[in-house]
């Protein structure tokens, strides 16, 4: 079990963002969070995973007045690896090298939005994982059409329903479990899910990218999905068979049951 001991103040928080080329998005994105936590009593590490950037980073476009910003890290992945096992990487150079109370892990396109990050650390008790619940969309039609479907293959796969993306809160003591679970290579919610550790969701709309569009397609999309997935193999191996089973069964029961 893990101690249950309220956070000390002020709170040591380390900004973990996985990206690729949006160092511009990234930048503005920091100064607002900056902004909007500027009242809350903590100090802020941001740690940038470069995921295989083509666009060079640029310190000065990160330079401002910071007022809970205590310094910004770039971690340099040579070549790129996906979203999920950059923030496995992220978390474990944390666990590693950076002590702190709490690991905010958001995006830094700005569709995790700094009001949002806010919201997760005045939440924070220190004992339990906080996830941002999705309560607005604001990706396309079809993006949304096919998020419903996999939604639903996920519950029928898996019997957990999905509500909840990467923007999250992590008391740093769960890092010890987490970086030792192959599954965190995979997907980092559904490694969450899976560890047992406590959590919880609070809802929280999204917001939108503050410059550029998304990379995302079909297939990374695709590919997103079944890593998500396959973190329940074993669950959805024993779901899978007994699905077969009935499925070669019922013709031979509709036939006994008619005569």
């Amino acid at each position: 079990m893990i101690p249950s001991t309220p956070p000390v103040m002020p709170l040591r928080v380390v900004v973990l963002m996985p990206l690729r080329d949006d160092w511009a998005s990234a930048a503005e994105l920091i100064r607002r969070l900056d902004q909007a936590i500027s009242s809350y009593p903590c100090t802020v590490d941001v740690m940038l995973v470069d995921d295989g950037s083509v666009q060079d980073f640029r310190s000065a476009d990160f330079q401002s007045r910071f007022a809970a910003v205590r310094r910004i890290q770039v971690l340099r992945l040579r070549r790129n690896l996906g979203h999920q096992r950059a923030i496995a990487v992220g978390l474990v150079h944390v666990y590693k090298v950076i002590p702190c109370d709490a690991v905010l892990v958001m995006d830094g396109d700005g569709e995790d939005t700094p009001d949002g990050a806010l919201q997760l650390l005045r939440a924070f008790s220190g004992t339990t994982a906080i996830f941002a619940e999705r309560s607005r969309r604001t990706e396309s039609f079809v993006f949304r059409l096919f998020y419903q479907f996999y939604k639903l293959l996920h519950r029928m796969l898996t019997g957990i329903s999905v509500r909840v993306g990467n923007f999250s809160i992590l008391p740093s003591r769960y890092l010890s479990t987490l970086v030792v679970m192959s599954e965190l290579w995979n997907h980092y919610a559904a490694a969450v899910f899976r560890s047992g550790l406590p959590f919880t969701t609070t809802p929280i709309p999204r917001g939108y990218r503050i410059t550029g569009t998304s990379s995302m397609n079909f297939v990374s999309l695709t590919a997103h999905g079944m890593s998500a997935i396959s973190v329940f193999g074993d669950v959805v191996g024993v779901r899978l068979l007994i699905g077969s089973l009935a499925g070669s069964y019922w013709p031979a029961w509709e036939l006994f049951s008619s005569s």
